[in-house]
């Protein structure tokens, strides 16, 4: 069962409706273009503040348009923007529930508990920080800079691997070269920005992120761009 919010113009899918106790912090959508065509895909995500310091990030990578695809993310995060659950499901191109997942992150590690179809298994891994997926997933990293994730395959990203499938990645970063913000202008918006070079398995990721911290545009090493379409700030 999904809900749905009309807070960007365009249905965003939630796993988790939102509380009454919690707060709009920011909320957006990335639309994906190669040559400044659209692909077909739409990340819409939204933050919210919730009591003693926790925060929630939804994400609705809804790849519809371009294969019939989706996945969906509900992740809880501590004071330190550090993950604390996550809640994943995707659905195959005719909108079938197919993998449904709960993650849970300790000092010990992490426990992913994932249901495909009628299989049901249970993965515990010693922690590494979490790498959600997609382009508001690279914003966040870029805090911390880890050199060592767990992350979620997703299609399109890894091709080899069985859809929201753990995998490990080890990063290396490539800040900007320059402290001077950088003025991008996407559509009408014009956001002041610094970017932050992104690599795993030799394939750099670019993340260029406004004077908040939140991130506006991505690139990746396949010609394909996520533009920031409908920033809204809150707080």
């Amino acid at each position: 069962h999904l809900c749905y919010i009309h807070a960007i113009k365009v249905d965003m899918r939630l796993l988790v409706s939102e509380k009454r106790y919690e707060t709009a912090v920011a909320s957006g959508a990335f639309r994906y273009e190669r040559d400044a065509t659209p692909i077909g895909i739409i990340e819409k995500w939204r933050r919210t503040a919730a009591p003693d310091n926790f925060s929630i990030v939804r994400v609705d990578l809804d790849q519809r348009a371009l294969d019939g695809r989706s996945y969906l993310f509900h992740l809880v995060l501590d004071g330190d923007d550090q993950p604390e659950r996550l809640v994943y499901r995707y659905l195959d191109d005719n909108q079938r529930l197919v993998v449904t997942g709960n993650v849970l992150f300790t000092a010990a590690g992490i426990v992913n508990r994932q249901t495909w179809g009628d299989e049901t298994v249970q993965h515990e891994q010693s922690y590494r920080t979490f790498l959600l997926p997609g382009a508001f997933g690279l914003g966040l990293l870029a805090h911390t800079r880890p050199t060592d994730v767990i992350s979620l395959a997703i299609n399109g990203d890894d091709e080899s691997e069985r859809p929201l499938s753990m995998i490990n990645r080890a990063l290396t970063y490539q800040p900007q070269r320059t402290r001077n913000l950088i003025p991008l202008t996407i559509g009408n918006n014009t956001f002041v920005t610094t970017y932050l070079g992104i690599t795993w398995a030799e394939q750099k990721h670019t993340i260029w992120r406004d004077k908040a911290g939140y991130p506006v545009q991505m690139t990746r090493p396949d010609g394909v761009t996520a533009v920031e379409v409908r920033p809204m700030r809150f707080k």
